[in-house]
Parts: C-alpha cells; structure tokens; sequence
C-alpha cells in the first residue's frame, strides 16, 4: 500500500497579498477536506506556486523572487510548509533575499533538527522533483494543455509520476559513457590519426543528422496520410449513411461500396506487381531481349585473347597491321613495348563474363503487358464506382441532402492532397535498385545505408566499434522498455479515466479515445465550441488525474485552485461528490463565485472545514475565519485577479 503525505498548514511573512502575515493549520485527520475562500487578488495563485516550491524543492520558473515582496521595506521574507510523511514530521522554509532575488531551502525534522536544502525522503523527493506536483497542485493552465493540441502535458504526466522518464537517465548515462570512451581514444591516438578520425567523426554526425531530418519527414507523412485516411472514411461512411431510410439508395449504395472496394483492392495488387514488374526490362518490352540476344550473338563470334598483351604479340608477329599497314621491326617494337597501356586484362575478363551472362539471356517475359491490362482495368472499375457514387449522391441531394455538396468537395481536396503526400512518401521510402544512383540526403534507405557505413566507419577508426554497438544495443533496450512502460501505462489509465468519467458525467457519452501526448476525446470534433464544451473538457482532466494517481508511490493530496469555475451546476455537484473519496487529502481554493453548486455538495459533510481568508483593503489586516455561515455568505468585492 501506498505511503501516505498530509499537508498540515503554512506560514509566511514579508510576503504581498495575504502572506504578509500568514498562518493556515489543517487538520487533515479530523478534516480531510478543507475549502479555503479567498478573493481574487489576495495571493492564491502565489500559494499555490509556494506549496509546489517547497514539495519540490525548485521555484517555478515563471515565479520572480522580488516580485514576492510585501513593502518595499522588506529586505527578507519566507515560506514554510508543514507536512506529514509516514508519521514523521517534516516543515520546508523557502528564505527570500529581496536584495539579490535568490532563495535558500532548509528542512526541519524532530531528529535532525533544521538542514539546509530540500531534505524530504529520498523516494518522495525523487517523485516529486520530475514535475509530479503539478498533478496534484493543479491550476487550470495544466487542464488545458492536458487537451489541447500541440500539448504533451498527458503524457508527461504520466512519465513523471511513475518515472518512466528515469529511462531517459540512462540513455544518457550510457551515451557518456561512449563519449568519455572516445575521448580516451583520441587522447592515445597520434597527430595524424586523430585528424582522421575526426574527420570520419564529422561525417557520422552528418550522415546522422540527416537520417533524422528524413525520419522526421516520414513519420509526418504517415501521420497525415493517416489522417486522411481516417477522415476519407469518416465522409465515405457519412455519404452513405444519408439516404439510408430509402431501400432502393440503400441497395445501390450498397452494389457501389463494394464495386468500389473490390476495384481499390485490385487497384493496389496491381500496382505492386507493376511496380515490380518494371525492375526487369524484358517484362516491358520484348524489345530489349532482342537487342541483347544480338549483342551476345556478336560476341561469341568474336575471338577475345585471354589478354592485351597477347593480343598486340599476335598484331607484332604479323607481316601487316590490321588495317592493311606492312609493318617494319620499329613498328613491332613500339607496339610491343606500348601494349600494356591499351585494353587490360581485367577489362577483358568483364567482358568475357558479359558474354556468358548474355548467353543466358531468359525469353522476355510476358506477363507485364498482362499486368497493365489489369491495371488500367481496375482503374476504370474505380473509376465506374466514382460516377455512380456522385451520380447517387446527386440523387440524395435532389431529395434534399445538402451536406453531400460539402462532403463531396472535402473528400476531393483530401484524395489531391493523399496523391502529392503519397508521391513524396514513394520518393522518400523506396528502396533504389542502385543506392548510387540516388541523393542519400533525400531518399530514406540510401541515407540509413550512409548512416550506418559512416558510423562503422567512425567506430572502426576510433577503435571503439566493439563499444559503441553494445551501448548502442544497451541504448534500444531501454528505449524500447521505455516505449512499453509507457504504452501498457496510457492503456491502463485511459480505462481508469473513463471509468471516473461514466460516473462524472452520467447523461453524457464522453470517453478519452487514448492517450498520444495529450488527451484525446473520443468524437473532440463534433464537441460544440462554448463554454459546455469547456466544463467538459475539465471534467475529463478531473478524471483522468485521479486515474493517474490512483496508483501513485505515495498517496498525495490534491491541492486546486478554481475547481468548478467552468463547470455548469449539475457537474459541478456532481464533481463536488466524486472528488472526496479518491483522495485522503483535498485542499480546494475557491471564489465566492463558485461556492454555489460546487461548495453546496460539501455543506453538510462533517470532514469538510470551511476558512475565509480577506485582506482589509485600508490596514491590510488578515482577517481569518473559520465559521461556515461566513463562508457561504462572503461576497469577495473585487473581480481583479
């Protein structure tokens, strides 16, 4: 079982807003809910930044030390945060130096008494230095990028908690290692062989680089020719959903999907065979075996010596030159003497073996003409498919169906934008039959086949190759472990999300389709564009964090600022009664604003305390209470944030 964390209060001093003066005990074992009211502008974005500070260890990045002063007296202030980590007592004090804008953190503990730095036990601190408490010290700034696109906060998220990031250390580990072990090398090598593998080092890197630049260009291709596809089959499917309630249209749609379907199959069948087929020059015409039946025809009737010189020797011994010419002992001589610079043994070798390659010479191959026939046949049965399906869609939007007009000039704008994809995605991806005749910068095979030969290159210089492919191996292995954990992980979370979120949301059909860097909602699409999309929206970033807590090292509390402020009344009640027994811990920070729908679920629970924190405006007083009535009567007289 998990190990549990309570927050316990906080104090702070010289600080602006509220956290002038500040102290806020909880009482987690009597109260495991607190609801702190504060208006808008009195410090809770502040503290929110100050208890995920000191949980772990760090200040936010956006956070300015003197930004944090109170007056422009204060030359100090400080923070401290009182916690409970399996029954010990811990309190982090965060130190401010309005002068220098620097902070110190310093650790207290019954047994050790104070220490500087961020001293929390060893498995917490490591969980929560990767980014977890904003997990669980949540702003409506991480609900979005939870869902938005571009996003990679869901899948952060989840590396974070359960350290499948710590992989990452490895590989990079492993890396300095294979650098520290080429730099041993070159510290023995000589002047001249480091030059050397220098250069074969620069060359490597390159041929790398560009091995990425090309990668990256595939995988987008592939995602958008993915897109399309899925999108392709989403209009095909919603063209002939309309008109479904006429039997004859059904039936018809029906004859075409299949002629459609049958003909695309045939279509790609054929093209791979053509494709194949046009490697082999005898397939495309039987021209090109004629010519070269001649051309072996000629050569067996040729006397080729066994090399040049014995072919000038026979010239030299002769009365007359082959081109009628008598010859004199000069002439015998300078021949003799020069033949060694004309046609070479090995030059004579290859042509011998044309020769004997030509003689086997197969019969040209008829298939390809066949193969053509099938193409261009399938192509018109596609084509066929195509007229009768606008000729059918033109029927449905006689009869009223207008939304065809629309689908039908998406579905063309996608099929012009899959042809330039697919081309580029051909000429990237193939597979030359010489890798000499390509531009390995452009084509994927021939820079991989780079890659690899100026790695081996490098490694074999550097006389670390041996090295090199184990850590690279070791390399893979863990990505690969990495890439598993965090499959298995998305899998398992996205069921646990939308478990919670059948129970959030009761009336609606809202399921998270999977985890890919962000969250993705099943149909986000057709999701309308206001603010009951929103409250959607944060209804599933709910249930996603307490899937992905679920099983966290330890149990956390949840600490929120603004909870339901974009939530209609019935999900914010009905977010107001799920939230509680997930956690062991809930401290929520609310506006007067939201008190009504989402504060109400809580009225009459005896684990609930209720606090209202005010700022007097004239002496800059806190005031502090405690009494629930206050609580729901409190108007925060202010709307600035």
């Amino acid at each position: 079982m998990a190990s549990g964390v309570r927050i316990m209060g906080w104090r702070s001093g010289n600080l602006r807003g509220y956290l002038r003066d500040a102290t806020v005990t909880l009482e987690p074992d009597r109260y495991p809910i607190a609801l702190l009211q504060m208006p808008n502008g009195t410090g809770k974005t502040t503290t929110m930044m100050l208890i995920r500070a000191a949980l772990n260890g760090a200040l936010d990045k956006d956070m300015s030390v003197r930004s944090l002063r109170g007056s422009d007296s204060e030359a100090n202030g400080w923070f401290e945060l009182d916690l409970v980590v399996e029954d010990d007592d811990y309190t982090v004090r965060i130190e401010f130096d309005f002068r220098t804008g620097s902070a110190h953190f310093y650790t207290d503990t019954a047994s050790e008494g104070r220490e500087r730095g961020h001293n929390l036990p060893r498995l917490l601190q490591q969980t929560l230095s990767r980014g977890a408490t904003e997990l669980f010290v949540f702003d409506g700034e991480l609900a979005a990028r939870m869902i938005e696109d571009g996003a990679d906060a869901a899948d952060k998220s989840i590396e974070a908690l359960y350290g499948t990031d710590k992989l990452q250390d490895v590989v990079s580990q492993i890396e300095g290692l294979k650098t520290k072990r080429k730099n041993q090398v070159k510290d023995t090598t000589t002047a001249s062989s480091l030059e050397h593998v220098a250069k074969a080092e620069r060359e490597a890197d390159e041929a790398a680089k560009v091995l990425a630049r090309l990668e990256g260009e595939k995988n987008k291709l592939d995602r958008d020719l993915a897109a399309i596809a899925e999108r392709t089959d989403e209009i095909r499917s919603r063209r002939e959903q309309l008109g479904l309630d006429d039997a004859r249209i059904k039936e018809e749609q029906e004859r075409i999907s299949e002629n459609r379907a049958s003909a695309s199959g045939d279509l790609a069948r054929y093209s791979d065979e053509a494709i194949v087929g046009l490697r082999s020059p005898l397939s495309v015409t039987p021209e090109f075996g004629k010519r070269l039946k001649a051309l072996s025809e000629t050569l067996e009737t040729r006397n080729l010596p066994r090399s040049s010189k014995a072919f000038f020797r026979i010239i030299a011994d002769r009365e007359r030159c082959i081109c009628g010419r008598l010859l004199d002992q000069k002439h015998r001589d300078f021949i003799r003497e020069n033949a060694d610079d004309h046609l070479g043994e090995e030059e004579v070798t290859v042509i011998n073996e044309i020769r004997y390659q030509l003689s086997a010479v197969p019969s040209p191959d008829q298939r390809f003409p066949k193969i053509v026939d099938r193409l261009r046949d399938a192509d018109k049965r596609l084509q066929d498919a195509e007229q009768d399906q606008n000729r059918l869609d033109d029927e449905k939007r006689q009869a009223g169906e207008e939304e065809i007009e629309a689908l039908q000039q998406e579905e063309a704008d996608l099929a012009k934008q899959q042809v330039v994809k697919r081309n580029a995605l051909r000429l990237l991806t193939q597979r030359p039959d010489r890798f000499e005749d390509v531009d390995w910068k452009t084509n994927l095979e021939a820079c991989r086949r780079k890659h690899k030969e100026r790695q081996r290159r490098f490694e074999t210089a550097a006389g670390t190759r041996q090295y090199v492919r184990s850590a690279d191996l070791l390399i893979q292995m863990t990505m690969e472990a990495r890439r598993l954990a965090k499959a298995r992980l998305r899998e398992r979370v996205t069921a646990r999300t939308n478990e919670n979120l059948a129970k959030i949301l009761t009336n609606e059909l809202l399921q998270v389709q999977r985890i890919e860097e962000r969250l993705h909602i099943a149909g986000e699409n057709d999701l309308p564009k206001d603010s009951a999309s929103e409250g959607q929206k944060l209804a599933v970033c709910y249930a996603f964090l307490t899937a992905l807590l679920a099983d966290a090292p330890f149990r956390l509390p949840f600490v929120v600022d603004s909870p339901a402020v974009s939530l209609d009344l019935t999900l914010r009640k009905t977010v107001g009664h799920l939230i509680p027994p997930l956690f062991d811990q809930l401290v929520v920070f609310v506006i007067s604003s939201e008190r009504e729908g989402f504060a109400d679920a809580f009225r009459d629970r005896s684990d609930t305390a209720f606090s209202t924190i005010s700022v007097e405006r004239e002496s800059g007083e806190i005031n502090v209470s405690d009494d629930i009535e206050t609580f729901f009567s409190f108007q925060s007289g202010g709307s600035g944030q």
